[in-house]
């Protein structure tokens, strides 16, 4: 399936670069060969940069990953254009038009076409990055405090390279806002090594959300099990792998391991008589029931369009929405709260959920 995906990208680039030079330098074969070869390199080079590299290597790494959704909105942009040019030759030739119905799209159009799309999309998925929600969810529970009960929820943070220094203030003031009384993580809180990344984490062992509790996530997994527990202890986080913990007489959570790191789930089954929550990194339904509340992310909603309907290929649960399974659980997929790969969000705008837990919901 990987390599798959890798031939797949690398045709949808050498039709972009066919698309750009038709569109750009039709009749220069030395540009021509350059705009190839920097396509190939803008694709390829984030393969060697290594997650502790220097921070200017990280932000080629950036610019890198920005390309990928470049390229990918510009493939979409001409592959539309072309469909359009061939609809309108052959509905010309069905009609034995000896000219065309409508005119065809030249190249030069179809390349600022194209190329006014990918500026579009790129101001809107920057916005869109930075516009995060606070989504509330009102969930009934018998065994709640009279006052309610407030849980933040955040997932796939991703503490690297795609999480500004500015995004994580926000992030970090936006929870501190919500009064919360307990903070749960759904996975991938750490997505790279360095001194960034430790002084992110040392932040939020500053939240004013004193009880945290966190599962691996699959990024978590390849920064490094040990390095990931580390950064997680000193944000605060007790981390919980295929076990539960108390954190109320009434409230237990409880953590199932990410396959990422090649241990079998085992979660055991929840304690009757208490609010039981399970936080599940990748969206598959827990099929066992008897967990009253399961929390994921993982897909980040598609983070740009229109991957938004390819993962939903893949997790048909709908992001955003509390949703009831099989055996009683309601699961909550969560669209993340960071960034992964391009520092884009576009039709997948980032959360911070809330649930507050009631005695009676009206």
């Amino acid at each position: 399936m990987f390599l798959l995906f890798i031939a797949a990208v690398v045709l949808m680039n050498i039709y972009v670069w066919w698309r750009l030079k038709c569109a750009f330098v039709p009749r220069s074969l030395p540009a021509s060969l350059v705009l190839l070869c920097l396509i190939l390199f803008f694709l390829f080079s984030p393969m060697f940069v290594n997650r502790s590299q220097s921070a200017m290597m990280r932000c080629w790494s950036q610019f890198c990953w920005c390309w990928l959704a470049w390229s990918f909105w510009l493939a979409c942009s001409f592959l539309l254009v072309d469909v359009l040019n061939l609809a309108v030759g052959c509905v010309s030739h069905l009609l034995n038009k000896e000219t065309f119905l409508f005119p065809l799209v030249p190249d030069l159009a179809k390349g600022c076409i194209a190329v006014g799309v990918v500026v579009f999309f790129s101001v809107w998925g920057v916005v869109e990055a930075y516009s995060i929600k606070v989504r509330q969810i009102d969930i009934d529970c018998p065994f709640a405090p009279e006052g309610g009960y407030r849980i933040a929820y955040v997932s796939d943070v991703h503490i690297g390279a795609a999480c500004s220094q500015r995004k994580f203030n926000k992030i970090k003031g936006m929870l501190d806002g919500l009064e919360a009384d307990l903070l749960l993580s759904g996975g991938d809180l750490v997505d790279g090594k360095g001194i960034k990344e430790e002084n992110m984490a040392k932040a939020l062992n500053e939240l004013k959300i004193k009880r945290r509790i966190g599962v691996y996530g699959n990024h978590d997994v390849y920064t490094g099990l040990d390095y990931s527990r580390r950064l997680h202890e000193e944000a605060g986080f007790t981390l919980l792998e295929n076990e539960g913990t108390d954190v109320e007489e009434w409230l237990s959570v409880y953590g199932e391991t990410d396959p990422a790191n090649g241990a079998a789930p085992e979660t055991p089954m929840p304690a009757e008589g208490k609010f039981s929550i399970l936080l599940k990194h990748r969206p598959d339904a827990w099929k066992k029931g008897g967990y009253d509340l399961q929390l994921s992310g993982h897909s980040h909603g598609g983070q740009i369009f229109p991957f938004n309907f390819l993962v939903r290929m893949q997790y048909p649960c709908k992001e955003g929405k509390l949703q009831e399974l099989e055996g009683g659980t309601r699961l909550y997929v969560s669209n993340g709260t960071g960034l992964w790969g391009p520092p884009f969000r576009v039709m997948a705008r980032p959360e911070i959920t809330v649930f507050n837990l009631r005695r009676k919901i009206k």
